[in-house]
């Protein structure tokens, strides 16, 4: 993981750079073991998938259940609309 890079493309998944998986997986026990919660944390983020593909698969598992059972899918209607709404909801700091 690079330091200070800045702001990261949010298309850029593990797809596209599959080296930063495992360059970072070896860095893991390194953070937990000298307790770099923060360096552990960018870590996270960095190889866990982006908003706009976690919104894709649950609109693509969303669209698959409405096919299929149309009582199961509403739940899943239902964690879409929500998952826009926050994301689209102005955070405010207190």
């Amino acid at each position: 993981m690079k330091r200070g890079t800045g702001y990261q493309n949010p298309w850029i998944t593990l797809s596209t750079a599959p080296h930063l998986l495992f360059r970072n997986l070896s860095e893991i026990p390194y953070a937990i073991f000298h307790r770099k919660w923060n360096y552990l944390d960018k870590i996270l983020q960095e190889i866990s998938p982006s908003r706009p593909f976690f919104m894709i698969g649950i609109l693509i598992g969303t669209i698959f259940f409405t096919f299929f059972d149309g009582w199961f899918s509403l739940k899943w209607w239902l964690l879409l609309f929500i998952i826009i709404l926050f994301m689209h909801w102005p955070y405010r700091m207190p």
